[in-house]
C-alpha cells in the first residue's frame, strides 16, 4: 500500500517517511529494534499492534487515576470564612467548580487526546498530522453521542435528572458546536487548508475566554446584567442543600409560627416536611428508611400522605342554619413519648339544643394500632355546652420512625336534630415527632482557635449529641491537613467515637505540638464522618449532612513574632508536606506487593486476580512512581503523571498508525474509531456512575459539552498555534525548491500539487489539509446540533435531560447511537 507521512511504522517491508519527509526513522518511539516484525505477516502484526493498543489504554486509564487524584487534591483546596449573614464559619472551595471543571478536570479527562495532538506536531517536524485532530473530533463525537446515550438510559426507572446550572450548560453547549464550526471556517473559508498565525492564536485564546464566560454565568453575572430571574430561586421556597441562610430563616419563621417554639431541636425535620422540593425536580437524597413496616422512603411516603389527605371528606353545606362544629385548631403536634394528644372541638352559634357529631381518625403516615389508638365515637354536646376535649392515645415504641401524621375529622349524623353544620376547621392533623432518634452529632463550635505554647498542649473538642440519645451510636473522627500538617503541627488522629445510650456529649483531646512555627497561623480541620447506629449530621452546620467539620486555627506564640519576620519570602516550600510525601511515597511501592493494593488485606486472592496483577504490574509500578497528591499540594504529582501519560500517548500514536498501516486503514479512521473509543471509555464509566448516584445531570452532560470545547481550544489550538508561529517565523525561502522540507512534505501528502494556490497565496505556512477532517468536523457539527436540540426538547417536554419515561429515554439513546454510527460512516467514506 502507499506510504504516508504520518505512518511511523515499517509496514509490509517498506519504509515510511515521517516528519518533513527526511528519512525512515519510523514513529516517535516505535518501532524499537528495527523492522524485524515485518516478517510476521500482516495478520499477526495487526493482532500484536491491537493488543498493544489495548494494553496502553489500560496504562493510560491507571495513570489517569493518579492524574485525577492530583487534580482533585489541587481543586479541593478549601478556605474558611465568616458568613456575613449567619455569623458562622463556613468551609468553602477555593476553586470555582465551573472553572475547575473547564481547566484541570477537562485536562485530566482529555489529556491523552490533547497530548497526542501536541506530540504528533513535534513528531512530524512541526507539520500537521491526521491522528491527533481526528482523535479530537472522534472523541468529541463519542462523548456527546455515545456517553450521553448511556447516561440517558442508565438512570433508574422512575427517576429523572435535570441540569442545575442551566446558564453554564447553555454556554458550553453552544460553544461546543461553535468550536467545530470555527474549524470549518479557518480550514475552508478564511484560509483554505492553511492555519495562519492569528487563527492559531485565536483558537487557543478561545479557551481562557470560555473559562471567563462560564465563570460569569456560574456566578449569576448575566442574570444580573440582563435583569433576568434566577433559575435556582423560584417564587416558592424549598428546603434544599442549596437554600440560602436568608431563605432558611424565612422558612423557620413559618415553621415556628405554625408549630410553636416547642419545635426547637426538630427544625430540620419540620423544614423538610413543610418545604419539600417540587416533584418535577430530581429525586432528593434518600432519607432514613421506614422501619420494617413498609420500607418506603420519605419522598414516596409524603406522596402517599398527600393522596390520603385528599380523600378526607370535606364539609357538606346544610340548607338550614344551626350550630357550627369545628376543631379549635387544625394543626397539632406531639412527641411520641406523650401519652396522648388532646383535640378541642368547639360548638358556636345556636347552642340551645343537643348536638350529636361523629369524630373519627384516618391514617396518614402514622398507622392506627402501631402509632396511635384509633378513634371512632360520637360526641354529644348538651344544651349550652360549647367545647369537648377529645383525647387520642399515642403509642410509644422503640423504633425510629421520623415524622408521622394522622388525621382526625368530623362527620355529621343523620339523627342530629340540631341541624348542625361543619365549620371550616372540620379536619385536624396530628404530627407525631419521633423522640426515639439516636441523635444528631455535631461539634459544639464550628471554629476553634488555640495558641501555641512552648510545650505541647491539648485542645479539648466537644462532640454533641442532640435531638435524642437513644441507643449506642458511633462515628469516625479524624483530622485533615490544611496549612497545618499532621505529625508536625498536631497529632494526627483517626479513631472511632462511641456514645453509649443516654450519653449526650463527649470530649476529644487533640495534641497541639510545640514547633516554634514561623507560619503565624496554621489551620487544620477536625471531621466527623460515617455515622452509625442511626445517628446523622445536621445539614445546617459546616460540612452539611455528609460530614461535620470544625476548623482549628493554631496561632503562633506572640513572643516569637520578631523571629518569624526573618522567614524567606517567595518560596512555597513546606518541610511538613515533604516529609509526608516521602512517607506516603514509600507506602505506594510497598503496596505493589499486594493484589488489591492494601497493606492490611487478608482477603483470599484468586489465580485470576494474581494473573491480572502480574499483567498490569508495569503500569502499577509506573503509577507508584508518581508522587502522592500530598506532595507540594498535588502539583508535583500533576506534572509527573502528565509526563507519563504523554509517554504512553506517544506509544498509542505509533501503535495506532502501525495498526492502520498493516490493515490498510487511514489514520483518520483509526483515530475516530479505535483511538477515540479507547481514550473515552473511562469517561463513559465515570459518567454512568455520576448519572446513577448524583441528583443532577450536570456531571453527566455539562462536563461533556465543556470537555468537547476544551478539546478543540487546547487539543488543536495549542499545536496549531505553535505550528503556525513556527512557520510564520521560519518561512520558506523558495516555495518551488524541491529540496525544501516544506515542499517535500506537501508533495508527500499531496496538497502541493492538488492545491497550487497554497504555495502562491500562503508560502511557508502551517498547512492543515481540510479533506477528511473537514467532512468529519462538518458531520459532527450537524449530529451534535441535533443531539443538543433533543436534549433541550427533553427538558422542555419531559422536564428532565436524563431518565424519565422508559420509551422516551430508550428512544433518545437509540437516536444518539444512530447519530454516532452515521458520523462514523460518513467520516470513513469521506476519508
Amino acid at each position: 500500500m502507499g506510504q504516508k507521512a504520518s505512518a511511523p511504522a515499517i509496514c509490509n517491508g517498506g519504509t515510511s517517511v515521517v516528519g518533513g519527509g527526511d528519512g525512515s526513522d519510523g514513529g516517535l518511539l516505535l518501532p524499537i529494534g528495527g523492522n524485524f516484525e515485518a516478517a510476521w505477516g500482516d495478520g499477526f502484526q495487526s493482532v500484536v499492534y491491537f493488543a498493544g493498543l489495548l494494553y496502553c489504554f489500560v496504562g493510560v486509564m491507571l495513570l489517569a487515576d493518579a492524574f485525577m487524584s492530583a487534580i482533585e487534591k489541587i481543586t479541593s483546596r478549601k478556605v474558611s470564612h465568616m458568613d456575613p449573614v449567619t455569623k458562622r464559619w463556613r468551609t468553602v472551595d477555593w476553586w470555582n467548580p465551573t472553572v475547575a471543571n473547564l481547566t484541570l478536570m477537562a485536562l485530566g479527562s482529555s489529556a491523552p487526546e490533547i497530548l497526542l495532538s501536541v506530540l504528533e506536531l513535534f513528531q512530524n517536524s512541526m507539520h500537521a498530522g491526521e491522528l491527533g485532530p481526528s482523535t479530537i473530533v472522534g472523541s468529541a463525537a463519542f462523548n456527546l453521542l455515545v456517553i450521553i446515550a448511556v447516561v440517558v438510559s442508565c438512570v433508574p426507572d422512575g427517576e429523572e435528572r435535570k441540569v442545575k446550572e442551566l446558564p453554564v450548560f447553555y454556554i458550553t453547549a453552544v460553544i461546543s458546536v461553535m468550536a467545530y464550526v470555527w474549524l470549518l471556517v479557518i480550514l475552508i473559508i478564511s484560509s483554505p487548508h492553511v492555519v495562519e498565525w492569528w487563527e492559531g492564536l485565536l483558537t487557543f485564546l478561545f479557551f481562557p475566554i470560555l473559562c471567563v464566560i462560564a465563570w460569569l454565568a456560574d456566578t449569576g453575572f448575566f442574570n444580573r446584567l440582563l435583569k433576568l430571574p434566577s433559575q435556582d430561586r423560584p417564587d416558592r421556597r424549598y428546603f434544599t442543600p442549596q437554600s440560602t441562610p436568608e431563605e432558611i430563616n424565612e422558612m423557620l419563621l413559618v415553621v415556628r409560627q405554625k408549630y410553636g417554639e416547642g419545635c426547637r431541636g426538630f427544625e430540620k425535620d419540620l423544614l423538610k416536611y413543610e418545604f419539600p422540593p417540587p416533584a418535577s425536580r430530581a429525586v432528593r437524597r434518600v432519607q432514613a428508611t421506614r422501619q420494617f413496616t413498609n420500607g418506603t422512603d420519605a419522598a414516596s411516603e409524603r406522596e402517599s400522605l398527600k393522596r390520603r389527605a385528599c380523600q378526607i371528606p370535606r364539609a357538606r353545606p346544610r340548607k338550614h342554619a344551626g350550630p357550627s362544629v369545628a376543631f379549635a385548631s387544625e394543626k397539632h403536634r406531639c412527641y411520641e413519648s406523650d401519652s396522648q394528644v388532646v383535640l378541642a372541638v368547639t360548638r358556636t352559634g345556636d347552642t340551645s339544643r343537643r348536638t350529636l357529631i361523629d369524630i373519627k381518625t384516618r391514617d396518614g403516615g402514622a398507622t392506627a394500632g402501631a402509632d396511635y389508638v384509633a378513634v371512632d365515637r360520637t360526641l354529644t354536646f348538651e344544651p349550652h355546652e360549647t367545647e369537648k376535649q377529645v383525647p387520642v392515645k399515642i403509642i410509644d415504641d422503640d423504633q425510629e420512625e421520623g415524622l408521622e401524621e394522622f388525621f382526625v375529622f368530623l362527620e355529621l349524623r343523620e339523627d342530629d336534630e340540631s341541624e348542625a353544620v361543619l365549620g371550616a376547621s372540620h379536619t385536624a392533623s396530628v404530627l407525631i415527632i419521633d423522640d426515639d432518634h439516636p441523635g444528631i452529632l455535631s461539634f459544639a463550635h464550628d471554629c476553634l482557635t488555640v495558641q501555641e505554647s512552648h510545650e505541647d498542649t491539648f485542645l479539648t473538642v466537644e462532640v454533641k449529641r442532640s435531638k435524642g440519645a437513644k441507643g449506642i451510636v458511633s462515628c469516625v473522627f479524624y483530622t485533615e491537613d490544611d496549612s497545618a500538617i499532621g505529625g508536625r503541627d498536631f497529632e494526627q488522629i483517626s479513631t472511632k467515637l462511641v456514645m453509649s445510650h443516654g450519653v449526650a456529649s463527649m470530649n476529644v483531646r487533640v495534641r497541639i505540638m510545640a514547633k516554634g512555627r514561623h507560619e503565624m497561623t496554621e489551620t487544620f480541620r477536625l471531621i466527623l464522618d460515617s455515622p452509625d447506629g442511626g445517628a446523622c449530621f445536621d445539614e445546617l452546620t459546616d460540612g452539611g449532612a455528609d460530614k461535620c467539620i470544625c476548623t482549628v486555627n493554631i496561632e503562633g506564640n506572640s513572643e516569637n513574632q520578631g523571629v518569624v519576620a526573618k522567614v524567606m519570602t517567595g518560596i512555597s516550600f513546606n518541610e511538613d508536606q515533604m516529609a509526608l510525601g516521602r512517607q506516603h511515597w514509600r507506602e505506594q511501592f510497598a503496596e505493589l506487593l499486594y493484589v488489591d493494593g492494601s497493606l492490611d488485606s487478608e482477603s483470599s486472592e484468586s489465580y485470576a486476580s494474581w494473573f491480572c496483577h502480574v499483567i498490569i504490574f508495569p503500569w502499577k509500578l509506573m503509577c507508584a512512581c508518581v508522587p502522592p497528591p500530598s506532595y507540594f499540594g498535588g502539583w508535583l504529582a500533576f506534572a509527573i503523571a502528565l509526563v507519563f501519560i504523554g509517554l504512553l500517548t506517544a506509544f498509542i500514536g505509533d501503535l495506532a498508525t502501525m495498526l492502520g498501516c498493516v490493515i490498510g486503514m487511514d489514520d483518520s479512521v483509526t483515530a475516530i474509531t479505535i483511538v477515540a473509543i479507547g481514550t473515552s471509555l473511562p469517561d463513559t464509566f465515570a459518567s454512568r456512575t455520576a448519572a446513577i448516584q448524583d441528583k443532577t445531570a450536570d456531571a453527566s452532560i455539562v462536563n461533556v459539552t465543556g470537555s468537547n470545547s476544551v478539546n478543540v481550544f487546547l487539543g488543536l489550538g495549542l499545536p496549531w498555534m505553535l505550528g503556525s508561529f513556527y512557520w510564520a517565523i521560519k518561512g520558506v525561502p523558495d516555495a518551488d525548491d524541491p529540496s525544501d522540507p516544506w515542499v517535500q512534505r506537501g508533495q508527500l501528502i499531496g496538497w502541493y500539487d492538488s492545491h497550487p494556490d497554497i504555495k502562491t497565496k500562503y508560502p511557508g505556512t502551517f498547512v492543515v489539509p481540510a479533506g477528511g477532517l473537514a467532512s468529519s468536523v462538518g458531520t459532527y457539527s450537524v449530529c451534535a446540533t441535533i443531539a443538543l436540540v433533543v436534549i433541550c426538547l427533553r427538558r422542555r417536554f419531559l422536564g428532565c435531560e436524563l431518565g424519565g419515561p422508559l420509551n422516551s429515554k430508550y428512544l433518545t439513546s437509540a437516536l444518539f447511537v444512530c447519530l454516532w454510527l452515521l458520523y462514523i460512516l460518513v467520516s470513513i467514506l469521506s476519508s
